[in-house]
């Protein structure tokens, strides 16, 4: 069993945390100061992010060009063969950047370290539409000595607390912004800054600069903690008696991206008649780029664009057809990152109302095309019944293909017919928080409602004092109105049978003690609130003492490891409830003072013997009940050690198999060195096979130890 911590530079916004079987991952004492600081747009070819980049402005592009410097890092093409290409001839796995570090230890076993960002397809292979990155730690080590570990890497400090050794004994892997389509997330991983060789970047034969040859293990820099290296502190982990384990050689995947990639946004058109229009073109990459747009093949225009990476064009077309694509290229990259991209009319939503009194939304939208009015759809609710709205010469002085784009949107500068769509939609119970009205030209806008009307009335008030109750002279009798509904408060008063006194009358919870006589004691409740009064009544029945009965449940037959419950709710006249154990070996009861504790039964033969005792008005009663542990048979059906291949071979069966696992230790005793581990399968067959065990024989005999209580000591071993 392994517990762990991660103690310095955990991500402050954890997107997905993938943890492997036996390890957990605990609090976080120190929060990560940087980050990786940019994504890049996607690419036009692959549907991956062209680049990331670091907090340092290193960027680092998606590594597919087929050289051995990326080539490492990647999953084998399915053809290889044949070149890349998306989505038939594409790895399921790929890279921007990789830090490995792995070693052999000094007792045998290995230590793995991996921080990388990676790319792939969430589980399915390669598809248009389910591309994925993330950024991932990953640690893997095998211990001999049980024990606490801290392991110190370029991107922070990990402890964890490893109770069974074995291979892979510490095995964490953490993953940080898994969500198709949505590639900011592995900003938040911890991997930031990206490591580089300590002698610089690594020139390939094109020319383009690697952050290190993934083919030779290499001293690196770049950790902003200035923990350069891969160091695991523990018991014996360097040695026997040796408690440190370090190394400073790391294999590095990432290529040096000199391309600034395009968003060409979502390229639109609008026209007043048939003769033709304009398509807009909004795009974004760095600032300083060379982008051009172009229609059916006609000469490109060259987009302007602002300090801020913020690129417009406007392109004229003759005809009656609106384009249905346009080319939008960015030729400062190499090669050119280049998209055809769908040319669609723009939608503006005007009007989203939600009428409370009428239970009506009212929708109004406009659409660019003002000579061939689109339909316009409002999505889960219908479509809008067509209309214009005529604007006055009077009230603006440009002509329609001077027209700006916000002024579009805005509806207030236009000349002439604007395609308009309103609809009111009836009945309509609940709006929800926004709508999206389509076009069948193929844009689209979402807008949030806005909801009028007068207030909600207040809800009535209900008075609950709950059920009548039956109790003991000198009982303390509980009265719960808890169970009312839209109050802004409460109180109980007393309407009949012998005067109490109650205790926070003015509470929905209220006591009093019941008096030494028989009696029925009424009450009323007062519920009190914008849609009240309400009240509600309920009696007491007071009866004459009767002397407790305590009753511990029948004795139990358990597995060993399972949370027994211990059960008094069959107790009568009971009020107080008190459970101490009077045999067995000792174990920890939770909630020892209520009618139902709690422990985990121990691996032992002997029965475990509880008492319960009781008091109430009447007096005070006890009972007894046995706990036993179901037994777990163990057999070995063969054990045997293979020199050759350092191989142990050792099988069994179990009675148990129900959540069941063995322990097979080297020797005659439990708690020594562990040879390996293996669950017992729903036959009640085991298995524990180890290959390269670093564990070499010792004397003839083994022990073997179930988790539900099985134990087989001095166990014979054959040597092949």
């Amino acid at each position: 069993m392994v517990s762990s911590r991660t103690i310095a530079l955990a991500s402050a916004a954890l997107a997905v945390v993938g943890l492997l079987p036996a390890t957990g991952h605990a609090e976080t004492t120190s929060t990560q100061s940087t980050f990786l600081a940019a994504v890049g747009p996607v690419s036009g070819d692959t549907g991956f992010p062209t680049w990331y980049e670091d907090s340092n402005g290193l960027r680092l592009q998606h590594c597919l060009d087929g050289t051995l410097l990326c080539g490492a890092a990647e999953a084998p093409l399915p053809n290889p063969n044949e070149p890349l290409s998306f989505p038939d001839n594409f790895p399921e796995e790929s890279f921007y950047y990789s830090a490995t570090s792995s070693a052999t230890l000094p007792l045998g076993g290995n230590a793995t370290f991996v921080a990388a960002i990676e790319a792939g397809f969430n589980g399915v292979v390669p598809a248009a539409g389910q591309q994925t990155t993330f950024g991932r730690i990953r640690l893997r080590v095998d211990i001999t000595t049980p024990g606490h570990y801290v392991i110190t890497h370029p991107y922070g400090v990990d402890e964890f607390d490893v109770t069974t050794p074995g291979t892979r004994a510490i095995n964490f892997t953490e993953d940080i912004g898994i969500a198709t389509g949505v590639f900011d997330g592995a900003l938040d991983s911890r991997v930031n800054p990206f490591l580089t060789w300590d002698t610089g970047l690594v020139t390939g034969p094109d020319g383009a600069q690697y952050v290190g040859d993934p083919g030779i293990n290499h001293a690196v820099t770049g950790s902003s903690y200035g923990t350069n290296f891969f160091r695991i502190d523990g018991p014996d982990i360097g040695g026997a008696g040796i408690n440190t384990f370090t190394t400073d050689l790391f294999s590095l995947v990432g290529k040096v991206d000199t391309n600034a990639g395009l968003d060409p946004g979502h390229p639109t058109y609008s026209r007043t008649d048939t003769s033709g229009g304009m398509v807009d073109v909004v795009a974004s990459s760095d600032p300083g780029q060379a982008i051009k747009a172009s229609l059916d093949g006609v000469s490109g225009f060259t987009l302007r664009g602002d300090l801020n990476g913020h690129y417009v064009a406007r392109l004229p077309f003759t005809g009656s057809t609106a384009p249905a694509t346009v080319n939008v290229t960015n030729i400062s990259d190499d090669p050119h990152a280049s998209f055809d991209v769908a040319v669609t009319d723009l939608v503006a939503v005007t009007e989203a109302t939600y009428d409370t009194d009428l239970k009506t939304l009212t929708v109004t939208a406009a659409s660019s095309d003002q000579a061939v009015p689109p339909t316009l759809t409002v999505v889960g609710y219908g479509d809008l019944g067509q209309g214009t709205q005529t604007m006055s010469p009077a009230e603006s002085t440009e002509s329609t293909s001077d027209t700006t784009l916000a002024s579009f949107q805005t509806s207030t500068a236009l000349v002439g017919d604007v395609a308009v769509g309103t609809q009111v939609f009836t009945n309509v119970e609940a709006p929800p928080e926004s709508i999206t009205v389509n076009s069948s030209a193929g844009g689209s806008d979402t807008e949030r409602v806005q909801v009028v009307g007068a207030a909600f009335p207040s809800d009535p008030v209900t008075a609950d004092a709950g059920p009548d109750q039956t109790v003991q002279q000198g009982q303390t009798v509980t009265l719960d109105g808890s169970g009312s509904l839209n109050f802004t408060s409460l109180s109980w008063v007393q309407i009949d049978g012998p005067a109490v006194t109650l205790t926070n009358a003015d509470t929905a919870v209220a006591t009093f003690t019941a008096p030494d006589t028989t009696a029925t004691l009424g009450f009323r409740l007062v519920a009190e609130g914008p849609g009240g009064p309400s009240t509600d009544e309920m009696t007491v029945t007071v009866e004459s003492v009767t002397a407790p009965v305590a009753d511990a449940g029948p004795d139990q037959t358990v597995l060993v490891n399972d949370t027994v419950v211990l059960d008094g709710t069959g107790s009568t006249g009971a009020a107080t409830f008190a459970w101490t154990q009077v045999s067995g070996p000792a174990v920890t009861l939770n909630a020892a003072g209520t009618a139902r504790p709690t422990f985990v039964m121990p691996a032992t033969s002997t029965p475990l013997m509880f008492q319960l005792d009781v008091s109430g008005p009447g007096g005070t009663a006890s009972d007894l009940v046995t706990v036993t542990a179901t037994p777990d048979v163990l057999s070995v059906t063969r054990a045997e050690y293979r020199p050759d291949k350092a191989e142990w071979r050792i099988e069994g069966t179990s009675s148990i198999t129900n959540n069941n696992q063995v322990v097979v230790y080297l020797g005659t005793g439990v708690g020594g060195t562990v040879i390996g581990t293996g669950l017992v399968d729903t036959l009640g067959n085991w298995t524990v096979r180890v290959r390269n065990s670093p564990v070499a024989p010792l004397g003839s005999t083994v022990t073997i130890q179930s988790t539900r209580g099985g134990l087989l000591l001095g166990v014979f071993y054959s040597i092949h």
